[in-house]
């Protein structure tokens, strides 16, 4: 049985990036392999989950005044990180740690998330790219993101430099498979994210292990966001107002008229859950669209004014680009309660899924 280390963002205190994760691991698992993940500490990623934030003094006093509701969420992200992410196994700092530990029938897969993106990494990583000096050791870099096509173009040469001696290449975004390919000049494909790999029912069985929060039995609308708009905000108070239902959010505070709960200290699993169960989901990141999409929920899509490429990609992908909506206005003046052709959205993905799993399963048995 092949073993398969994976090195991706699977320590980031972020719902997307732990999921992601899991369900690489669990693909991995289905094409009888024996995947693990390398323990890598990531110094830039982790430094944006700090219990204390010295940036600023209202960062500083803003970390103190939440810091019990911090540490409820460390210890929710550390306790499924250690029990589905190897999160207890041996840690690893630096590329020279890692190498002496690699063996030669070993195949190495760099994971989804945004591992290509410099602004996270503090410029193009050499781990997430795989420069790991280890002879005959098997390569694939996995569904990654960059972010956006500036920072492509900014950092190309750099790319072409670090990504020249790799055969399988695949990222999740369709602009950025056509940018990579122009400037690697070699075949970059465009792959599903992990998650969308996994069937419902897997991520079901995931939550029924996991879960804290039982919301079977309860209605309500859903606001999971990355970054503030006050857009978003007005949408769910708009939505509550009309159909009557609560909110339920990830915030660390208060933010709607109307609200069930706050899940900012809950973990991945209960995530997941809170999307099989919202009757409405208003979001702008990417893993809120896709777990929307999952569990066939009626989704309000806010899109960014930058970084939006992957949300604009999905949507496109599916057939759902007139979920995508800019303001408050959108929504009240498009037809957005009509049912959604929920069979035609797993038509599409079922098509780019069998394409996805074939070319991660080429790589992985290609000898």
């Amino acid at each position: 049985m092949k073993k398969v280390k994976i090195l991706t963002f699977h320590n980031a205190e972020n719902y997307g990036a732990n999921l992601q994760a899991y369900a690489l691991k669990e693909v991995l698992k289905d094409m009888d392999t024996e995947p693990s993940f390398i323990n890598y500490q990531d110094k830039h990623i982790l430094k944006d989950y700090k219990l204390i934030r010295t940036n600023s003094l209202k960062s500083f006093f803003s970390s103190l005044w939440y810091m019990p509701r911090n540490l409820k969420r460390k210890k929710s992200f550390k306790s499924f990180c250690d029990r589905y992410l190897d999160g207890n196994t041996k840690k690893y700092y630096a590329k020279e740690e890692i190498e002496p530990d690699l063996s030669s029938k070993d195949v190495l897969v760099a994971g989804s998330d945004q591992i290509f993106n410099p602004d996270l990494t503090g410029g193009l990583s050499d781990i997430y790219t795989l420069n790991l000096k280890k002879e005959n050791v098997d390569k694939i870099i996995y569904g990654a993101s960059v972010g956006n096509d500036e920072l492509l173009e900014a950092n190309k040469d750099e790319f072409k430099e670090k990504l020249k001696d790799l055969e399988y290449i695949s990222v999740r975004e369709e602009n950025i498979a056509k940018s990579l390919e122009n400037i690697l000049n070699k075949k970059v494909e465009k792959v599903l994210d992990p998650t969308l790999l996994l069937e419902k029912e897997r991520w079901e069985e995931l939550i029924n292990k996991e879960k804290t929060v039982d919301l079977d039995k309860t209605k309500y609308i859903l606001v999971y966001t990355l970054f503030e708009n006050p857009e978003i905000t007005k949408i769910a108070d708009y939505l509550s107002k009309k159909t009557g239902l609560k909110v339920v959010h990830f915030r660390k505070y208060n933010a709607y008229k109307n609200e069930l709960m706050s899940m900012y200290t809950k973990g991945p699993a209960d995530f997941v859950n809170a999307f099989k169960n919202a009757e409405y989901i208003v979001t702008n990141s990417f893993h809120g669209l896709v777990f929307s999409i999952i569990f066939e929920r009626k989704q309000y899509v806010l899109m960014p004014n930058s970084r939006g490429g992957r949300l604009k990609d999905m949507l496109s992908l599916v057939g759902l680009e007139k979920r995508a909506v800019n303001s408050l206005e959108d929504v009240i003046n498009n037809e957005l309660d009509e049912d959604i052709d929920y069979v035609s959205v797993k038509n599409r993905l079922n098509i780019e899924k069998e394409k996805s799993i074939k070319y991660l399963r080429g790589g992985i048995c290609k000898n």
